[in-house]
């Protein structure tokens, strides 16, 4: 038993907006500012490189996440964890008090 045809369409068109936007992802970091720009060739064409660099690379960075969150997973709660404060300690300051607003007088009106 086979998936239906729309099943693989949606597979495929998933699978290339994921590495649209790691090209994407490429294209915009390879940017430069105008008055950098000497030869408008070499720019863009370091650009498409770039974008095809983000594009061949992005199995490599998908493991490694993927390795790093399971790692963390099972290293647990990080139980040491200590938030050292940088400024000396303030008094805090009460939490507005939220009012209700009162009920309308108005009458509901049924249609």
């Amino acid at each position: 038993m086979h998936p239906p045809a729309f099943f693989y369409t949606w597979c495929y068109a998933s699978l290339f907006a994921w590495l649209g936007a790691f090209a994407l992802s490429g294209w915009v970091n390879s940017g430069r500012p105008d008055i950098e720009v000497a030869n408008k060739f070499r720019y863009y064409a370091n650009r498409v490189w770039q974008s095809l660099a983000a594009v061949l690379l992005c199995p490599l960075t998908v493991t490694w996440t993927s390795v790093a969150l399971v790692i963390a997973y099972f290293m647990g709660n990080p139980r040491s964890f200590e938030v050292i404060e940088k400024t000396a300690p303030s008094p805090r300051k009460p939490a507005p008090v939220l009012r209700k607003k009162a009920p309308s007088s108005r009458k509901k009106v049924s249609v």
